[in-house]
């Protein structure tokens, strides 16, 4: 039986059916067009039956957000995830839910030379620890750990870590947004919509 392999964005939602490294069944959804991730994934159900793909084995959730124990909050979304609801709903007899970056850390050793661009060339050392940044909605953070044998990816939700400028220019933008919000976090700066708000402050100052 298949495996549901899911990663949840604020705007995004990808879900997949996979066998193996064989993908049996693929849709991409607006998040922000469902009321719930449970009436989301009902309609990927219901899609998927219809291709004749009904029984799952198990399913793994990437969610972008906090994940404390069985239960997940989505930062962008008013989403919140229970994995033992999911799983008695939609008989998955095992179903865990992720941060979305621990996902990603356990997917680096997967990727190809063709996969990657190199940004400053370095000189990797076995064991060492690793980084992940990425931005989309939000600003996605995580470390990467070697723990004998292998690497533990560690969540981090350090996109909220309140913004700190280190120049003129920085501080100016941290003063304009600070009229504008009652804190200002990296994720205000980094991501889709920071890139919107970048845009007004330098149309305002120049």
């Amino acid at each position: 039986m298949p495996i549901l392999a899911g990663d949840i964005g604020g705007t995004k939602t990808l879900l997949q059916l996979k066998e193996g490294a064989e993908v049996l069944f693929e849709r991409r959804f607006d998040s922000n067009a469902f009321a719930t991730f449970e009436d989301l994934l009902a309609t990927f159900l219901d899609q998927a039956a219809s291709e004749g793909l009904a029984a799952l084995s198990a399913a793994c959730i990437g969610v972008a957000g906090p994940v404390e124990g069985r239960r997940a909050q989505v930062t962008n979304l008013p989403w919140r995830l229970d994995a033992d609801a999911l799983a008695a709903r939609f008989s998955i007899p095992r179903l865990q839910l992720i941060n979305d970056f621990q996902a990603v850390g356990y997917g680096l050793d997967t990727l190809s030379d063709d996969d990657l661009r190199v940004l400053q060339v370095g000189r990797a050392r076995p064991g060492a620890p690793r980084a992940l940044i990425g931005a989309g909605t939000g600003l996605g953070e995580g470390i990467l750990v070697w723990s004998g044998d292998h690497y533990e990816v560690l969540a981090s939700e350090g996109g909220h870590v309140d913004f700190a400028p280190t120049d003129a220019l920085q501080r100016a933008l941290l003063a304009w947004l600070s009229e504008r919000r009652p804190r200002v976090s990296y994720e205000d700066i980094v991501s889709g919509p920071g890139l919107e708000t970048l845009y007004r402050f330098h149309a305002a100052h120049f």
